[in-house]
């Protein structure tokens, strides 16, 4: 299936059909990183904005006034703690440090979702969630939006700790956040 495959049926599920247009201008963004980033990841926040997918999880978005839900800021700041102290990520390292993993996206419960830049071509990066009760890491060969699709439906495998069964059978929802916004 294709990206935007991925991101309309995610779209669909979160109650979001229509594009939000959220602008970003990627060339500076990357500039500030000295990275590129994958193409998904940039079409999933120019569709959706800031906000939280299903009260549940959060995806870092380049300039915005929240910094705690900013990219630039959020690699910036993981990369510092790591520097600082002995931050749990082993065996892994984090960006700005080269080829370290990339921050993008959180549980509400902790859990952090990276990008693993081990080839050039970021579409080829594969996500890495981190569980936070035990450190443990997990790969999805996949891109952003697959993984978040598969997160949501279901059918994310491996099967990770971290989904936690719903209750009930109110749609999931993704929901803007109005104070992160520019």
């Amino acid at each position: 299936m294709t990206v935007s495959g991925y991101l309309t049926q995610l779209a669909d599920l979160m109650g979001r059909p229509a594009s939000t247009g959220f602008p970003v201008d990627w060339t500076t963004v990357e500039a500030q990183l000295s990275l590129g980033l994958p193409p998904d990841y940039k079409a999933l926040v120019e569709h959706f904005g800031p906000g939280t997918y299903d009260a549940f999880v959060t995806v870092n978005v380049p300039g915005i006034a929240a910094k705690h839900y900013d990219l630039v800021e959020q690699v910036r700041s993981f990369g510092q703690e790591q520097e600082s102290e002995n931050s749990g990520f082993a065996p892994h390292v984090l960006q700005p440090a080269a080829g370290g993993l990339v921050l993008w996206g959180a549980t509400v419960s902790g859990d952090l979702f990276f990008w693993e830049p081990r080839v050039p071509d970021p579409a080829a990066w594969p996500v890495l969630a981190w569980d936070v009760e035990d450190g443990d890491y997990f790969t999805f060969e996949g891109g952003t939006v697959e993984f978040l699709l598969r997160f949501f439906d279901g059918t994310l495998e491996p099967d990770l700790p971290m989904i936690l069964p719903r209750e009930g059978t109110a749609p999931m929802l993704f929901a803007p956040d109005p104070n992160a916004l520019r």
